[in-house]
Parts: structure tokens; sequence; C-alpha cells
């Protein structure tokens, strides 16, 4: 995504300078629960990126997909945005069943992970991370209480 983005900003550069000194700002837009976990040291991306129709039932790794969604099944309530075999907190489950996650490791969702980069350039881990209800939803946060529930 990065490299995309950065080779369309400069064609735009290149092709219509004028344009770009224009440029004021830039909207994102991504699909909700596609994540990634990059490292807060050097902000690599160590693991494959999940997308929004990742199932962590039917991926490489069924086995820590399983024991994710028993988790989720057991705490979170039918319903919820959460729980799914798609929802980001599975996907994070099943990432730390794979492999357990690191201290210098942080999640982060597609479109969240773009504007840090526009915000921050590769100083990302150093900086405030935002993100929006649509994504935050599919971790398990309640909208209507502005909290994570205790479960």
């Amino acid at each position: 995504w990065i490299n995309t983005l950065n080779k369309l900003l400069d064609q735009i550069k290149s092709n219509n300078p004028n344009i770009f000194n224009e440029i004021q700002c830039i909207s994102l837009c991504g699909t909700s629960a596609s994540c990634l976990l990059f490292n807060s040291i050097d902000n690599s991306i160590n693991r494959g990126v999940r997308m929004y129709d990742y199932s962590v039932v039917k991926g490489e790794s069924i086995e820590s997909g399983k024991r994710a969604m028993q988790l989720v099944n057991d705490y979170c309530p039918k319903g919820s945005a959460a729980n799914s075999p798609t929802s980001t907190l599975a996907k994070v489950l099943s990432w730390n069943f794979d492999k357990p996650i690191e201290k210098s490791e942080r999640l982060i969702h597609q479109a969240d992970y773009i504007l840090a980069y526009l915000l921050y350039g590769n100083n990302i881990s150093n900086n405030q991370i935002y993100s929006d209800w649509h994504n935050a939803l599919k971790l398990g946060y309640d909208v209507t209480n502005l909290n994570y529930p205790e479960w």
C-alpha cells in the first residue's frame, strides 16, 4: 500500500506539479477488519496482512483460528461485530496462537496504517495512531458506551 501510494504521488508530482502543489488533503478508505501487525522498532511488517474477508477458520492456520474462535465464542456476545471468524479480534488472537505477539508488535488497520504513514512517514511507532469506529467494532468496542467491554 505504501509503495503504491508513493508511486501514485510521485506520478502526480512529475506529470502535474501544479496539481500536486495544490493538494490540501487526501481521503482514505479501507475495508474494516483488514489489519496487520507492524514492528514498533523499525516499522517493518513481519506477518502477512489479513484482509477483511480472511477467515481464521479457513486460512493457513486453521488450528490457531479454531482456538481463537473458541475464546471469541466464550467471551464475546453473539451479535457483536467482534464475534466472527473474519473480525479483527479473531485475527489478532489467531496471530497470537500462531506465534505469540511480541512486545514490539502493534496491531493496525489498513487505512490507519496508510494514514499514519502520511502523517509520520517512517516514524509511525513513535506517534499517536488513529482509527475509526468501524475498525474498533471488529475488536469489540462498544460504540454506545464508548468503551471496550469487560468481557
